[in-house]
């Protein structure tokens, strides 16, 4: 037996770096299985890896009864065909840009502040 549990994240788009726990908290770290982004000046898809943004850590869907957070880390990409060659940062579907949660997240919640 090897003492691993498989739990469905049901993001797509990512693999799995690794999980850690801290008291009722289980952190899992992710990586973008992306190799591109669309570049916000010519609208076109780049994909020359620049870097790769701070790590954000977003609220996810409770795990075996934990508080489940999504570490990543998202890549940005530079567009060398704009004359500026502007750095974009690449953006996964299953969270907004700025916030705090995912949006499986957010949906599970919805029901909790829907008034009748």
């Amino acid at each position: 037996m090897s003492g691993m549990v498989e739990v469905p994240l049901n993001l797509p788009h990512v693999r799995v770096l690794g999980a850690n726990t801290e008291g009722k908290d289980l952190t899992v770290m992710v990586v973008s299985t992306l190799e591109s982004a669309t570049c916000t000046n010519c609208g076109e898809r780049i994909t020359e890896l620049h870097s790769y943004e701070e790590p954000i850590r977003l609220r996810h869907l409770p795990c075996l009864g934990l508080r489940t957070w999504i570490e990543l880390r998202p890549k940005r990409f530079i567009c060398q065909r704009c004359p500026a060659a502007p750095i974009v940062t690449q953006q996964l579907s299953w969270y907004e840009p700025h916030s705090q949660h995912t949006k499986a997240f957010d949906d599970w919640l919805e029901p909790l502040y829907k008034t009748k």
